[in-house]
């Protein structure tokens, strides 16, 4: 049967919002899909993460979409001997700056170490070795803050733990945080104006790629 130019048009119509619909579900379904960030620990074999939606883009690692803060996140793995070695989710705007920090409050990490594109730096393990007791340190990371909101400051690099590696770590006596506890999960924060990015990974690792860097 030949359909006249009315019932084209009609049917066209009836095409596109078919397809607007198929679209709409998978989008749907990508981010319904998304599973907790905390699903990836670091340390996880690449074949656990596998079977929990990673995408494998070479022998090294893949992405997979995660929960963060209330938000979705793209996220990249990297593994070494198949263990998942880091953890990067990346992107940009206002909401995701509030999502980042949305995420550490609500799985209680603290941070220990940051520092300013202009060189002003808070420095946590270095205040408890002077006596300072978290009160005091709190204190002090306010003081940072209000210091770099006045100075306008868009940069930022910070690095987070969990209470129970701080625990730890502020058990030590002139021990090496590194040597003692190198599988202990840490996350870098790097702001550059309203872009966003997260590197979740063990201490011990970062140190291993800090020492191999050409730069040191």
């Amino acid at each position: 049967m030949k359909l006249n130019e009315k019932e084209m048009k009609e049917m066209k119509k009836m095409r596109i919002v078919v397809l607007s619909l198929i679209l709409l579900f998978v989008i749907c379904s990508v981010a319904s899909a998304a599973r907790q960030l905390s699903e990836y620990p670091i340390g996880m074999t690449q074949d656990e993460a596998l079977a929990k939606g990673l995408v494998m883009q070479d022998q090294h690692g893949g992405t997979v979409n995660v929960m963060f803060g209330g938000k979705a996140w793209p996220a990249a793995l990297v593994f070494e001997n198949r263990k998942l070695v880091y953890l990067i989710i990346k992107e940009n705007g206002d909401d995701y700056l509030t999502a980042a920090d949305d995420g550490l409050w609500h799985i209680g990490w603290i941070v220990i170490h940051a520092a300013t594109e202009r060189n002003l730096v808070f420095d946590a393990i270095k205040l408890a070795a002077s006596g300072k007791d978290e009160i005091a340190i709190g204190e002090e990371y306010e003081k940072f803050l209000e210091i770099m909101r006045s100075q306008n400051f868009t940069n930022l690099n910070s690095t987070y733990i969990s209470p129970r590696v701080w625990a730890a770590f502020a058990l030590l006596r002139g021990e090496n945080p590194v040597e003692k506890y190198p599988d202990a999960t840490i996350c870098n924060v790097s702001i550059e104006g309203k872009d966003v990015t997260l590197v979740f990974s063990s201490i011990g690792y970062v140190d291993k790629m800090n020492r191999q860097s050409p730069t040191r």
